[in-house]
């Protein structure tokens, strides 16, 4: 292989790499968009930035599931965990399963990632 080629082929390496860095950075300044938005729009309360943060721990169970052990450790009626979960539900912020379609294990959206992760941050300063 000759010197030329060995440099173009590099350069294309390259250039795949940084499409894929760019790409990346595009979904997480979506993401933050997105978040920005419903944040905005939804006007989430403190409980249910609380219970974002919480369903990041328990990701995986099902609705439930969640619902019972949040209600447990939160020291909350159901009926509250269950009306702010579907607010989140509502909002984007996490994937759940429904009376329509059960068995979803439950788990944060990249949007709920996103928001959960800034309220963690908010409550260390």
């Amino acid at each position: 292989m000759n010197e030329e080629n060995r440099i173009s082929e590099e350069n294309m390496d390259n250039a795949l790499e940084l499409r894929e860095v760019l790409e990346n950075a595009s979904q997480k300044i979506l993401g933050l968009e997105e978040a920005l938005e419903t944040l905005t729009k939804k006007r989430l309360n403190r409980k249910q930035f609380e219970l974002l943060s919480k369903i990041k721990q328990d990701e995986g169970l099902l609705y439930y599931q969640l619902i019972n052990k949040l209600s447990q450790r939160q020291g909350l009626p159901e009926s509250t965990v269950r009306w702010n979960l579907n607010k989140l539900r509502d909002a984007g912020m996490v994937v759940t399963g429904d009376k329509n379609i059960k068995g979803v294990p439950v788990r944060l959206t990249e949007k709920g990632k996103i928001v959960a992760s800034a309220f963690k941050n908010g409550k260390k300063r």
